[in-house]
């Protein structure tokens, strides 16, 4: 240790001529800036007169206080002097301990100043400053371990991306500190697996721990994948904590804390559809927390996601939306995608891609509320070769479809070609530049002309238009007056058209008029429809359980299930996996108001087919006689598909995900899923038929007797909503404006507790939905937030 370090600050002498007595020196270590803070070193010597028991001896400790605890920073090693030398000379050695060690550990970790609400895996969210994220002694309370790609965290942190301040993405670590760490001058660190280095104190300062017991540092969590300007990024696992001694470099290992962050945009950058909160799974998926695309801006990392790392296929046979019901986007069922995201050759379309794409450009400042719009094209064209989604080069989209060439390249000019009917894509804002995550490479540097000239075939490029009487696509057939999603997870019922399909007029679009002539198809051949009906049936109860699976051929395991409510319809949704295969079924039961709302939703997903739909589906012959509607796909059509109306459910049971040897033609793989397609349909139908009612006033529904809420809170405030219903509805609360924000839910006794944010007028929107019928019914409640 360099001699300039010990200043001397006291001394002092008693006895006989001054024999005994001590030295006080201030160590001016250059990590530690407070002097207060500074270690102390005490020499003490005796020399009693007539004896030769001379001593000369030291010690440390962690500041001047007199209450201060020794220090374990110092050896100090000192020789007596000898008696009878003048002057009396002693030498005291002072080295730095270079093997401390340590018990003491992190107890509790606090988060200073979230500004973005991420809802935990549960759907609950925490709001407020001094959270606490993590205590000791109660792992469980804190540890998500549902997400096998992601050690989660239940209580997890949203800072804003765009904040570069002292004060931003901090955490407050409560540290329980031990004797050997009293006078110690220390930086602290964390890393993880993704990085050795995950957050740390503040370099140019040291913390000296003035006493032993509970201590507060403070850490800015900053890894080194958040270097690129307001990208979003995340950290999330086991942070294990460390402490650098300063003066020797030392590493003390400390413990381990769950932990899970996010930088993102700031809350009131948000689209309306999160309502004040980013769902975590979410979060996991589309945001790095680990050396992924570094280099990559924020639009390109998603697309990457989106078009490549979320491994989806486009739907070749006949481009049917998974998750999302309408070309102009609307409702987008996220649980699902994110379910399928990563797993493979689940099907996809456009709509969906977009829809993707999209929401995860809304985690991001400036791609948010204003920053993108939704664009949909109803006349396309023939694609120029490109990159389709899942498959590679591409120029035939539809070429699983036997309609259709089955290659997918082909002659520009082959009869068989298919081609988009209506594609939907991002245009951005301010740029006026187009994303396409569908057909790569289209990543937001091209004008909407531009776009269509690269993605496009004109008409001098094939023969093929005037064959078939098309025109290609113009940037004057771009529809940009859809906001695209506005909502996640709710069953939304598609809007009403003007004009019935069936029977419609002549002069209406293609696509219109070949869904009109599926209508007409699906309706009963008898001239005598099936009478009125309502169905009762207990749906979600045991309904594709190990006994149904054990009974069907080929057998099934229940990867998944899932109910979404809305104001209008409920959805319930199986996904169904085959044994053997990795080819999956997907049985979607919309429960509506009566037949006619069951009937346009079964008309609103025949819309949103962007492929050729000739050939493709027939009327069952024998089975579902007593649907209102009832069409299945041809016979060896790959992904088979059924869809009827059975009173007022529209039911969907379709291959959602293809299989190892899902390109081979009339392969046994190919009879399997049409055969679990076949069983899963006909259980429900004989679930439905069993239980139907003739009229409305017979319908299980449920009954919802009061709703207490306040009609005007104050911002910070937090307040409790009390539902009164007879039968254990299912509920789901929405908020039109997040001026409040619903963090606490007990459906079991129907009280709701949220908490004000921002000024303004909300109205809650509360969706329930009978536990046995699924019949839905709603309840709105306005209310303002002031200052």
């Amino acid at each position: 240790m360099p001699r300039r370090w010990l200043q001397q600050t006291d001394t002092t002498a008693a006895g006989w001529s001054g024999s005994q007595g001590w030295v006080q020196y201030r160590v001016d270590l250059p990590d530690v800036v407070n002097d207060d803070a500074k270690p102390v070193i005490c020499v003490n010597f005796e020399c009693p007169t007539g004896f030769n028991d001379n001593r000369l001896w030291a010690d440390a400790t962690a500041s001047a206080d007199p209450k201060a605890p020794a220090s374990s920073l110092f050896k100090l090693t000192a020789s007596d002097f000898v008696k009878r030398d003048h002057p009396l000379t002693g030498t005291l050695t002072v080295t730095f301990n270079e093997s401390l060690s340590t018990r003491s550990a992190v107890t509790m970790v606090r988060v200073a100043r979230p500004v973005t609400c991420v809802s935990n895996s549960r759907g609950e969210k925490q709001t407020g400053n001094n959270r606490v994220v993590w205590e000791a002694g109660s792992p469980t309370k804190y540890e998500d371990n549902g997400d096998a790609s992601c050690p989660g965290s239940f209580f997890p942190v949203g800072f804003d991306v765009t904040d570069g301040s002292v004060s931003a993405w901090v955490l407050d670590l409560t540290i329980e500190v031990d004797a050997n760490l009293a006078g110690v001058p220390v930086t602290v660190h964390g890393g993880n697996d993704a990085a050795a280095e995950v957050a740390a104190s503040d370099g140019d300062s040291a913390y000296v721990f003035g006493k032993t017991g509970t201590q507060t540092v403070r850490v800015k969590v900053d890894p080194p994948w958040a270097q690129v300007e307001r990208r979003p990024w995340g950290v999330s696992g086991n942070v294990a904590w460390r402490l650098r001694v300063c003066s020797t470099g030392q590493t003390l290992p400390l413990n381990a804390t769950r932990l899970e962050l996010y930088a993102l945009a700031p809350q009131r950058s948000l689209p309306a559809y999160f309502e004040g909160a980013v769902p975590v799974r979410l979060a996991r998926r589309a945001v790095p927390r680990g050396h992924t695309g570094d280099h990559l801006s924020w639009l390109e990392y998603c697309y990457d996601n989106v078009f490549t790392r979320f491994d989806f296929r486009y739907d070749a046979t006949y481009g049917a939306p998974a998750y999302v019901a309408s070309h102009l986007g609307g409702n987008f069922r996220l649980r699902a995608y994110l379910a399928a995201a990563g797993r493979g050759a689940s099907l996809v379309n456009c709509y969906d891609q977009a829809a993707a794409m999209q929401i995860c450009l809304a985690l991001a400042p400036g791609t948010g509320r204003s920053g993108v719009r939704w664009a949909f094209m109803d006349a396309f064209g023939f694609i120029k070769t490109t990159e389709l989604v899942g498959w590679g080069a591409c120029n035939n989209p539809f070429f699983r479809n036997p309609a259709c060439a089955r290659t997918r390249e082909c002659d520009n000019d082959d009869p068989r070609r298919s081609h988009f009917d209506n594609h939907a894509f991002l245009v951005l804002q301010p740029s006026n530049t187009v994303v396409d995550a569908t057909c790569s490479p289209h990543r937001g540097t091209e004008s909407p002309q531009r776009y269509l000239c690269a993605a496009v075939q004109t008409l001098d490029e094939t023969t093929l238009y005037r064959q078939h009487g098309l025109t290609p696509g113009s940037e004057t057939n771009i529809d940009s007056t859809s906001p695209g999603i506005v909502s996640l997870d709710a069953a939304a019922m598609v809007p009403r058209s003007g004009e019935p399909l069936v029977g419609g007029p002549i002069e209406a679009p293609p696509r219109d008029r070949a869904v009109a002539r599926l209508l007409q198809l699906a309706a009963p051949a008898s001239l005598h429809a099936p009478p009125p009906k309502f169905c009762n049936a207990d749906i979600t109860a045991a309904l594709f359980d190990a006994a149904a699976a054990a009974a069907a051929v080929p057998p099934w395991d229940a990867v998944r299930s899932d109910v979404y409510l809305g104001r209008d319809a409920t959805t319930a949704e199986w996904v169904l996996g085959l044994r053997g295969s990795e080819a999956e079924v997907t049985v979607q039961c919309t429960v509506t108001e009566d037949t006619e709302r069951a009937s346009e939703q079964m008309t609103a997903h025949l819309r949103a087919y962007t492929g050729p739909l000739r050939q493709v589906f027939v009327r069952p012959e024998q089975r579902h006689a007593q649907c209102e509607l009832s069409l299945e796909t041809a016979p060896g059509l790959p992904r088979p598909t059924s869809l009827w109306v059975f009173g007022n459910v529209f039911v969907r049971a379709t291959q959602s995900r293809l299989g190892a040897h899902d390109d081979d033609d009339g392969g046994d793989e190919a009879t399997a899923v049409a055969h679990a397609v076949s069983a899963a349909s006909g259980l429900l139908y004989a679930r439905l038929e069993s239980t139907t009612v003739a009229t409305s006033a017979e319908v299980l529904r449920p009954r919802i007797l009061d709703v207490k809420c306040p009609d005007e809170v104050k911002v910070g405030q937090d307040f409790v909503v009390r539902v009164s219903a007879n039968g254990g509805p299912r509920v789901d609360i929405r908020t039109s404006a997040a001026n409040v924000v619903l963090i606490e839910a007990n459906h079991q006794v129907l009280t709701y507790k949220f908490t004000a944010v921002e000024p303004g007028p909300d109205e809650l929107h509360f969706y329930f939905a009978h536990p046995q019928s699924l019949m839905p019914a709603s309840h709105r409640h306005q209310l303002t937030v002031v200052e």
